[in-house]
């Protein structure tokens, strides 16, 4: 019923069916995980945080969940000042029970003001969760960069074509197939993995860019913006 009501965006009225299940059933995963998305999107983010982390101690692979916690936190932080001491409170429990996960080491690192010291396994980690959803996401956002792109690109036969940050592999698609060579090159493993579906590669790499870049003398214009 709680949910029915959400998507009539009878909100309050789905806020107190989802406590009230929670009441009867305090660890209930689906009850949190409904409750916490509800006030995250609701601004409610103190709250939110605190059934995220409750969500963390009942069943900790939840799909997502390192994602909206760091959302919730750093929204957390910008809504004054008992906002900030707030989320760096829930950061510094959040470190010390994860301390290896790049996420939370990215989210410390952001709330507390310190330098980022290993932001290419953020980064992959990002990207190997954003994987097989990123195309939707795209579409959605009616995100037009490859065909602005392939738009500048003189249209002729490329005998060789270096992909760098290839994705999905959206890119590719817009070639035809008279070409030698179409290597792509991505940090993330599931991005690479997304690309390989795609068959038009005759190479795929799974590296740092720049590193690969080291030892090779090429760009790709759709990649540049993120540098």
């Amino acid at each position: 019923m709680a949910i029915g009501l959400y998507k009539e965006k009878r909100i309050a009225e789905a806020l107190e069916q989802y406590r009230a299940v929670l009441i009867r059933k305090p660890d209930n995963i689906e009850t949190l995980f409904n409750l916490a998305i509800i006030l995250e999107e609701t601004g409610e983010y103190a709250e939110a945080a605190g059934l995220y982390f409750k969500l963390l101690l009942v069943q900790k692979s939840i799909s997502g969940l390192d994602w909206r916690i760091s959302n919730t936190l750093l929204n957390l932080a910008q809504i004054g000042k008992d906002g900030f001491k707030l989320a760096k409170d829930f950061v510094r429990g959040w470190i010390k029970n994860f301390p290896d996960n790049p996420v939370v080491k990215h989210t410390f690192a952001t709330l507390m003001g310190e330098k980022e010291t290993n932001i290419k396994s953020y980064i992959k980690a990002l990207f190997n969760d954003f994987a097989e959803s990123y195309d939707s996401k795209m579409t959605e956002l009616k995100a037009i960069a490859i065909e602005e792109t392939i738009s500048l690109i003189p249209q002729k036969k490329y005998t060789d074509i270096l992909d760098l940050g290839c994705g999905t592999g959206a890119f590719a698609s817009h070639f035809s197939d008279e070409y030698k060579t179409l290597t792509g090159v991505d940090l993330s493993e599931e991005m690479i993995n997304q690309a390989s579906k795609t068959s038009k590669y005759t190479s795929l790499v799974t590296n740092d860019v720049l590193a690969f870049l080291k030892k090779n003398n090429h760009l790709c214009a759709d990649f540049e913006h993120y540098l």
